[in-house]
C-alpha cells in the first residue's frame, strides 16, 4: 500500500519549480549556469506525476474496496488463541491499527507513527528497530522478555520481503512455522 503523506512534498516541489523556472534570481542563474536547473526540473515533473498516480490509486481503492478486511483472519485467530490484555507484536507499526480492529481487547507494542516511541523512549524505541531488522542475537527472548509479548504477527508481505524478513526467518528457525491466514499474514504465539 502506498502512502499519502508524501503529498506534503508536493507544494514545496512546486515553489522550487516554479523558482527554477524564474530565472531572474541569482541562485537561480547559478543553477542554469551549472546544468543543474533542468535535472530538478523533471524530478519535480516526476514528483508531480508520482503524486497524481497516487491519488489515481487511492480513487481505485476507494471505488473497488477489498472483499475482505485487512488481517481478518490473523484477528480471529489471535482471539482465539489470546486473553484481554495480552500483548501482540508487530514489526510493522502501521499494522498494529489494522490489527486493532479485530483485536479491541488486546494490547500492542506501539500504536502510532515510530516517531511518537521514539520521542517517548529512544533506547526502547532502538532495541525495537534493531529487532525488527534482525540485528539482534536472540530476538525472541527480547520480544517476550522486554517487550512482553504473547504473539507476533507478521503481514504477509512481512513474510517474503521488506527489512522484517529476517526477523521473520530468525523466528521460524527457533519456533518453528507460524500459523498462516489465508491471504498469507502469519503468527507466532508466544503464550502457553
Amino acid at each position: 500500500h502506498r502512502s499519502a503523506r508524501f503529498i506534503e512534498y508536493l507544494v514545496p516541489t512546486l515553489l522550487v519549480l516554479a523558482a527554477l523556472m524564474d530565472k531572474a534570481t541569482a541562485t537561480t542563474d547559478y543553477l542554469w549556469k551549472k546544468k543543474l536547473a533542468l535535472p530538478l526540473i523533471i524530478v519535480a515533473l516526476l514528483h508531480g506525476l508520482y503524486m497524481s498516480s497516487l491519488g489515481a490509486e487511492r480513487r481505485k481503492l476507494l471505488t473497488n474496496p477489498p472483499t475482505k478486511p485487512h488481517y481478518l483472519e490473523a484477528g480471529r485467530y489471535l482471539n482465539d488463541q489470546l486473553g484481554d490484555g495480552d500483548i501482540i507484536y508487530t514489526p510493522r507499526w502501521a499494522a498494529a491499527a489494522r490489527l486493532f480492529y479485530h483485536n479491541q481487547n488486546k494490547r500492542f507494542i506501539f500504536f502510532l507513527d515510530p516517531f511518537f516511541m521514539y520521542q517517548n523512549d529512544e533506547k526502547r524505541f532502538n532495541l525495537f528497530q534493531t529487532t525488527n531488522l534482525g540485528m539482534q542475537e536472540d530476538p525472541l527472548a527480547i520480544i517476550q522478555n522486554d517487550f512482553n509479548a504473547s504473539a507476533i504477527f507478521f503481514p504477509a508481505e512481512d513474510t517474503v520481503f521488506t527489512q522484517n524478513k529476517k526477523l521473520f526467518e530468525q523466528l521460524r528457525a527457533e519456533l518453528g512455522e507460524p500459523w498462516r491466514s489465508p491471504e498469507g499474514d502469519a503468527v507466532f504465539i508466544l503464550k502457553q
